[in-house]
């Protein structure tokens, strides 16, 4: 590995990535530990919600490992990660379908943390909020890419509206997280849409600066 002043390879850059998302990993399970001796819901709450976010950043730091030393990683797999990830850490009793169609864009290696959490937030929002109470529901997440950025949409079959998120208040909280760093690290707009059930659509240019 690089010591000193040295610039770290690309293979050592995703090496590193794979260390991180194992560090992450271990706190996660900390926090899982932790979890198993709490009663107070309001509590557990807290920790499912950090729970997540960790997750969510290991698993980016993962894919990027995964996708090699080329820079780039596949969006249908970190969008199959998130949704599994998400939805078990949120579960609830409706049954959800998910599906991920991304065909074979492939995202820039330095904006998948900061993309991993907004669509991991944007996610648990269709979860705990718009298919609440359903006894079934649909998730679906689409990742596009043109000349200028991308597009990611999280949409679902459940209710619609734009007064969904007053519901949960922490709901409410991690999606304006999630505009948060889709503005500031993905310099990007991150917008609902109401139609048939409910949608969160991401865009940001391929030049994003995320650091």
């Amino acid at each position: 590995m690089a010591s000193g002043d040295e610039i770290p390879s690309k293979e050592e850059g995703r090496l590193l990535h794979k260390d991180v998302a194992g560090d992450l990993q271990v706190i996660a399970s900390l926090i899982d530990m932790r979890m198993t001796v709490l009663e107070e819901e309001e509590s557990l709450q807290v920790l499912r919600e950090v729970r997540s976010l960790i997750q969510s950043m290991a698993l980016a730091h993962g894919t990027i490992y995964e996708g090699g030393s080329g820079g780039r990683i596949s969006a249908r797999r970190l969008m199959e990660k998130l949704m599994k990830s998400t939805r078990l850490t949120h579960c609830t009793r409706t049954w959800i379908e998910t599906v991920v169609d991304a065909g074979t864009v492939q995202l820039p290696a330095g904006v998948a943390v900061p993309l991993a959490l907004a669509v991991s937030e944007c996610i648990r929002e269709s979860v705990v909020c718009s298919l609440k109470g359903m006894t079934e529901g649909r998730i679906i997440v689409t990742v596009r890419e043109d000349d200028t950025g991308f597009t990611i949409t999280v949409a679902d079959s459940g209710r619609s509206g734009y007064d969904m998120v007053m519901d949960d208040d922490e709901a409410a909280l991690g999606m304006m997280v999630a505009d948060h760093i889709v503005h500031y690290r993905l310099k990007g707009i991150l917008e609902r849409d109401a139609g048939d059930g409910a949608s969160r659509v991401i865009r940001f240019p391929k030049r994003a600066p995320a650091r």
